[in-house]
């Protein structure tokens, strides 16, 4: 998978399933054997050749990378993994992009190239609010309380989430 380390996936897939049939791409053998991909980021029209693809996964956040591939057979089933690792990198990142804002980090860096000291109050704390307390987003709102943050989050069906209003 371009821009992925596949190690730690295939790890997991063997302990899982030590007969498990896993080929890493781009050498896959007879691609006739294959029915199920895991990727992220595949060159565009890649996937024509596999014609017994029935179920693509996606090794990453979202799903838009699969979808620009126009050449895509409309029958094959598309899903994503969430694993833990993932979830916990995107409740950093959220909880580090509201504290930049916050902060007013990005001001100061440009003050700093300037050569300039402004200090500035810094905002105050609001409400968060998520649009989508799925796998990923029910950890965000976790992530958020635990570290002191009013959450409250909107989802199509119902959640209980401690601390978080839906």
């Amino acid at each position: 998978m371009p821009g992925k380390d596949s190690g730690a996936l295939l790890n997991a897939l063997k302990a899982s399933d030590p007969d498990l049939d896993v080929r890493i791409w781009p050498e896959v053998g007879n691609i006739e054997d294959i029915d199920y991909a895991i990727l992220w980021d595949h060159p565009e029209g890649e996937l024509l050749k596999y014609s017994n693809l029935k179920v693509i996964a996606s090794y990453g956040a979202g799903v838009d990378h699969i979808f620009k591939d126009q050449s895509l057979p409309p029958q094959i089933i598309i899903t994503r993994l969430v694993d833990n690792t993932l979830t916990r990198q995107m409740s950093e990142y959220i909880a580090g992009v509201i504290q930049n804002h916050r902060l007013r980090l990005t001001e100061y860096r440009e003050y700093q190239a300037a050569g300039v000291w402004a200090p500035k109050e810094v905002r105050p704390e609001k409400k968060i609010c998520l649009l989508g307390l799925g796998n990923i987003g029910r950890h965000v709102a976790q992530y958020l309380t635990t570290i002191g943050m009013t959450v409250c989050g909107w989802s199509l069906s119902p959640k209980n989430i401690d601390q978080v209003t839906s």
